[in-house]
C-alpha cells in the first residue's frame, strides 16, 4: 500500500485529524514536523502485542460522554484514543516502532489523549455530538501507546445511534464519585441500564493499621430513563458525625474538606442486576485499593466482601 501525502498528514501532525494537505503549526508558533512512516505494514515483523486492553465504561450513544479504560500500558506512558468510521489497514507511524493502527484512515481522528498512572492504566473520554452524523453508524476505537514498548490496543467496534427504544441488558457503571457541597457529603453512581441496588463502601486506608474507620451505605434511587438506558443513584449524607451517632445512609463520620480529596480514603461502588439480583459491576479507587482487597481491619462489616475481588481498580485521580 502506498500512502498519499494526504493520508500521511492525517496522523503525522501530532495524531490530529485534518482534511487538507500540510501540517498546521502548533499554537506556540514552532514549525510542525512530520513523523517517519513505514510504507507497508504487511511487511513489518512485529513481536507479540503487549496486553493492552480498551474497555468502554458505559453505553456509546449520540449526545453522551463515555469514559474508556486503557489497561496494560507502560507506567506513566503517553496514550492517545483514536476513532474511525470503520476497521481497516491503518498507517504505521514511526513513533510506534513498526506497529500499525487498525483503523480505516479516511475518517480517522484523535479523540482524547492522556498519561497512564503508575499501574499502567488511563481513563480517556469520548464525547459524541447530540445528533447523528450522516453515514456514521459504527465507531471503531483504538488506543495507541507512545514511548516505551509502543503498541496499539485491541480495537472496539461500537454501534451508535439511533439508540434502541429500550435497553434491557446487564447494567454497567458509567460513573461513580463522592463529593462535598453545602448540603453535605454526596454519593452518586450513574448506571448504563437499570440496577436493582447500589452500594458504596468507604475505608480510611490512610490511617494507621487497626485505627481506620469504614462505612457502607445503600445509595438512594434518584432518577431513571423510562427506556431503561440509564439509572441515577444519589444520596446526601450529613458529614462529620461522631462514631456513636453514625447511621448508614443518613450520615458519615468522614468530613468534608478533609477526607473528600481521596488522599486518605478508598471507595468502592457496586451495582446489582434487576433480573438476577447478582453483582453486575464493581469499581474501587482512591488511596489504597490493595489494602482493602488484601484485608482491611473493619469497625463495621462489609456485605458480601468476596464481591470486592471482582472490582475494577481505577486510577484516581
Amino acid at each position: 500500500m502506498t500512502l498519499s501525502h494526504r493520508h500521511v498528514t492525517q496522523i503525522a501532525c501530532g495524531l490530529t485529524f485534518t482534511l487538507i494537505s500540510g501540517c498546521a503549526a502548533p499554537d506556540d508558533g514552532t514549525p510542525a514536523t512530520q513523523q517517519s512512516w513505514n510504507p507497508d505494514h504487511h511487511d513489518v515483523q512485529r513481536p507479540p502485542p503487549p496486553d493492552i486492553e480498551l474497555t468502554a465504561l458505559g453505553l456509546v450513544d449520540w449526545g453522551t460522554s463515555t469514559e474508556w479504560l486503557v489497561t496494560g500500558l507502560e507506567p506513566f506512558s503517553n496514550v492517545s484514543l483514536l476513532g474511525s468510521a470503520a476497521l481497516g489497514e491503518g498507517l504505521c507511524p514511526g513513533m510506534l516502532d513498526g506497529w500499525c493502527v487498525d483503523l480505516a484512515p479516511g475518517r480517522m481522528r484523535l479523540i482524547d489523549s492522556g498519561s497512564a498512572n503508575g499501574m499502567g492504566e488511563a481513563l480517556l473520554t469520548l464525547d459524541l455530538p447530540a445528533g447523528p452524523v450522516a453515514g456514521l453508524h459504527d465507531l471503531a476505537v483504538q488506543a495507541v501507546q507512545q514511548g516505551g514498548a509502543s503498541a496499539v490496543s485491541n480495537v472496539v467496534l461500537a454501534g451508535i445511534g439511533p439508540t434502541p427504544p429500550h435497553y434491557d441488558g446487564i447494567p454497567v457503571i458509567s460513573s461513580s464519585d463522592l463529593f462535598c457541597s453545602g448540603s453535605g457529603w454526596h454519593l452518586e453512581t450513574v448506571v448504563a441500564g437499570w440496577a436493582s441496588e447500589a452500594v458504596v463502601n468507604i475505608w480510611e486506608t490512610g490511617a494507621p493499621i487497626g485505627y481506620g474507620w469504614n462505612e457502607e451505605h445503600g445509595v438512594t434511587p434518584f432518577d431513571y430513563d423510562a427506556g431503561g438506558r440509564w439509572d441515577l443513584w444519589h444520596s446526601v449524607l450529613e458529614d462529620g458525625t461522631d462514631v456513636g451517632s453514625f447511621e448508614p445512609g443518613v450520615n458519615t463520620v468522614f468530613t468534608c474538606g478533609y477526607h473528600d480529596d481521596y488522599t486518605s480514603i478508598t471507595v468502592s461502588a457496586r451495582i446489582y442486576d434487576t433480573t438476577t439480583g447478582a453483582l453486575a459491576g464493581c469499581w474501587i479507587w482512591g488511596d489504597d485499593p490493595d489494602m482493602v482487597l488484601g484485608g482491611f481491619y473493619e469497625y463495621n462489616p462489609t456485605s458480601n466482601p468476596h464481591e470486592l475481588n471482582d472490582c475494577r481498580v481505577l486510577p484516581y485521580p
